[in-house]
């Protein structure tokens, strides 16, 4: 079994690497695309709060754009 780290690599930077957008998605950084959701827990601690979102999730944004819960 992957660990967190590694599961959320493959979910984000890695598609970035194999689409030739690297630095624009799969990053939180200046100039990249915003598309990110808030926890109230750590992911890379415990990867099953992304199977919780009813207890986990405290936001989401979308192209740097909050739509849905509060900043």
């Amino acid at each position: 079994m992957l660990d967190s780290p590694t599961l959320l690599r493959q979910a984000t930077i890695n598609p970035a690497k194999m689409l030739g957008r690297e630095g624009i998605l799969g990053v939180v950084a200046p100039g990249a695309m915003a598309d990110f959701l808030v926890l109230d827990k750590n992911p890379l601690e415990d990867i099953t709060v992304l199977d919780r979102p009813e207890l986990y999730l405290q936001a989401v944004f979308k192209e740097g754009k909050l739509v849905r819960g509060e900043a």
